[in-house]
């Protein structure tokens, strides 16, 4: 679903609310200036399963590029030294302290770079590849930071490979964009000695939390966290045949297949989806719950979603941990036709949108699902269809 139909939805959704009456806090949020602040919710369920298992690489999110042309290894650090020193959340440290854990800026830009030089070494892009794996699965320690590092792999005097490993708990998929963007200035800054022009947040992302736990309090918060008591009660994960036995204990050994979809099946999504007044994201959602229905032979579907959660125009260019997961149920019976799971997907994709600013790990905590170590809460099976292109990185 693009950026504007979530839009769209959104405004829907809380207007919606405010046709019931329901209070919404102060949206606005306010810069305290401290160094030291809690975790999101997001950020402590990423740091209890990382105290769980504390080398795993699970949550280092990368991103790679191939670059042709010149680079000025100096400039690129000077502009990567700029974007921490801009984004507080990239000089921060998380550590357990009386029984709690809290996040503490730090005041410096302290910058890991790592040039590897692979030139007359017959570097392929095979090779690189592998190379890259091995950086990005180097455990990050988040008590001592720093929480994001890089490198730069030469292989021939105009090709180079940059890479950049961020843990998840300072990064997600939009800070991706917004680094692109930030560093293909500040890099062109540096290099003709100009300033790039790039505003600082006037926020912290600590800022960002002590709001979020404020507006937990309010009484829209509390009608969403109903909806989700409601949404989500006695739901269970789906269950479908699989070729292995599962672990007594979830592990996060699985791997990837990469397929492309052909493109008459594309324009025939694109097509259904411009006849329907629908959105190719829930063409593709109900279809997939349709192929999960046959599977597990369940009328109930749950699958869960993520959404950016960045609706404010104070985070929208922060670097950050700012998205959520939605559980996302769909009751299919096989008397349905297609057009009938469509339109139950498009509206329960509505409602949750609608309810979006509970934390999944907070209804883990209200709603209290039967635990089980070898699988998530709720759901095991995630759909997101993100139809833009990757940012282009421009040195």
């Amino acid at each position: 679903m693009t950026t504007e139909e979530k839009r769209q939805l959104l405004a829907k959704a809380i207007a919606s609310r405010k046709a019931k009456g329901e209070k919404k806090g102060n949206d606005r949020i306010e810069a305290r200036g401290k160094s030291r602040y809690g975790l999101s919710s997001a950020q402590r369920g990423i740091w209890l399963d990382c105290q769980i298992d504390p080398d795993s690489a699970v949550y280092n999110i990368p991103f790679a590029c191939k670059i042709k042309g010149s680079v000025d290894i100096e400039a690129l650090k000077e502009s990567l030294k700029r974007i921490i020193a801009r984004h507080d959340i990239w000089r921060t440290v998380f550590r357990s302290e009386d029984g709690d854990v809290i996040q503490e800026i730090m005041p410096g830009a302290e910058l890991d770079f790592t040039y590897i030089d692979l030139q007359g070494k017959e570097a392929t892009d095979e090779k690189v590849a592998e190379e890259a794996k091995e950086f990005v699965k180097k455990r990050i320690d988040l008590e001592k930071g720093p929480i994001v590092r890089f490198a730069l792999y030469q292989t021939y005097q105009d090709i180079y490979y940059f890479i950049l490993s961020g843990h998840h708990i300072a990064y997600d998929g939009s800070s991706e964009n917004i680094f692109c963007r930030e560093l293909t200035r500040e890099y062109s800054a540096v290099i003709n000695g100009t300033e790039s022009g790039i505003e600082a947040p006037g926020i912290s992302y600590g800022d960002y939390v002590e709001h979020s736990f404020e507006e937990s309090g309010s009484e829209s918060f509390g009608a969403q966290i109903e909806y989700w008591k409601k949404e989500l009660d006695g739901i269970e994960p789906v269950e479908f045949p699989t070729d292995y036995a599962r672990p007594a204990i979830r592990l996060d050994k699985g791997g990837m297949i990469y397929f492309d979809i052909d493109e008459k099946i594309g324009r025939m999504a694109r097509e259904y989806a411009a006849s329907h007044s629908s959105t190719v994201n829930v063409v593709l959602f109900a279809a997939m719950s349709c192929l999960l229905r046959s599977y597990s032979r369940s009328d109930l579907v749950v699958m869960g979603t993520t959404v950016a959660n960045r609706d404010s125009e104070q985070i929208e260019n922060m670097i950050g941990c700012f998205i959520n997961n939605l559980v996302i149920t769909a009751e299919i019976t096989a008397g349905m036709s297609f057009d009938d799971v469509a339109g139950r997907v498009r509206e329960k994709l509505f409602g949750a949108y609608g309810n979006k600013d509970v934390p999944l790990e907070k209804l883990i905590e209200v709603i209290n699902p039967i635990r089980d170590l070898s699988r998530t809460p709720f759901y095991e099976v995630g759909f997101n269809y993100n139809p833009r292109s990757r940012m282009d990185l421009c040195l």
